[in-house]
């Protein structure tokens, strides 16, 4: 036996066995009918913070995007 049961506060939940929708029903829990008002969760979401980005390859530096495959590490090209 599964019932669906809202709370006002809480949400929504399902109890499983008569005994704990009893206990629920005291608790100011109520039956969910199909006809009534859908349950909207109310609640803030909450969660990790984002992930910092990336930097841009024009700061990673000659290592990361460098086009020049004839140079040699540390050196740059000198033009004359």
């Amino acid at each position: 036996m599964n019932v669906v049961l809202v709370h006002q506060t809480h949400g929504a939940k399902v109890a499983m066995n008569q005994a704990e929708l009893d206990a629920d029903l005291r608790n100011g829990w109520k039956e969910y009918k199909q006809e009534s008002t859908p349950v909207v969760n109310t609640l803030v979401k909450r969660g990790r913070k984002p992930k910092e980005k990336p930097a841009p390859e024009s700061f990673l530096g000659a290592e990361a995007g460098s086009d020049d495959e004839n140079a040699i590490d540390g050196e740059e090209e000198i033009d004359e």
